[in-house]
């Protein structure tokens, strides 16, 4: 195993600590605690055993390992920055009800 592979996983590792934490703290959902654990576990299984990328590329007709991951890569950033975008605008309508109520509140 190279040093790389080590780094690669300690990280993951460190990941799925991080994200046990905040779902012991409730500030992760268990639907995304196993989401996050899934993903890092899938990143540590690809560094340990790199065999298993071919087998996808070849699944998802991609010609290398490396673009299959940028190609997932795009499409999990897309899927956040939406999950994002829903809840800044859930917030938005929100923080306009808690105006208008105070507002009328003072009058």
């Amino acid at each position: 195993m190279n040093p790389l592979q080590i780094i690669i996983i300690l990280f993951a590792l460190f990941a799925i600590s991080r994200v046990i934490l905040r779902f012991k703290d409730r500030s992760v959902t268990l639907q995304a605690l196993f989401f996050w654990i899934i993903l890092w576990l899938a990143l540590i299984l690809f560094v340990v055993l790199p065999g298993t990328a071919g087998l996808l590329t070849n699944f998802f007709g991609v010609g290398r390992g490396v673009d299959l991951l940028i190609y997932l890569s795009i499409i999990l950033l897309f899927y956040l920055i939406f999950k994002i975008y829903v809840k800044i605008d859930n917030l938005n309508k929100e923080i306009t009800k808690v105006v208008r109520k105070e507002s009328l509140k003072k009058k």
